[in-house]
């Protein structure tokens, strides 16, 4: 299982982008993040993106998928997983980018 990180963010959003043949600045639009720095996230390797601006586009990127919560008392993974609703419980299940029904 591979975690999440900043990069992997990156490629999903590109990936999410060619999947439905729309531009960056249109998923700013839909999402309501800021369109210059969602451009800088995904072109800069040293920008970020706030915590905001994460959670108004994971329903777009990754649909009903949630991160797993972290356990009390035990640091942070350098990557985060995810867990799909439809997975067993505890199972953890790679990201993929949510795909838009036709």
């Amino acid at each position: 299982m591979t975690g999440m990180n900043k990069q992997s963010l990156r490629e999903d959003i590109l990936a999410f982008l060619a999947g439905r043949g729309i531009s960056l600045h249109r998923l700013a639009q839909e999402s309501g993040v800021d369109s210059k720095s969602l451009w800088l996230f995904v072109h800069k390797a040293n920008s970020n993106l706030n915590t905001d601006s994460l959670f108004r586009l994971w329903p777009h990127l990754y649909g009903e998928q949630r991160p797993l919560p972290l356990v009390k008392g035990q640091p942070a993974p350098a990557e985060v997983s995810v867990i799909s609703p439809a997975a067993d419980a505890g199972e953890n299940v790679p990201v993929q980018p949510a795909r838009e029904s036709s």
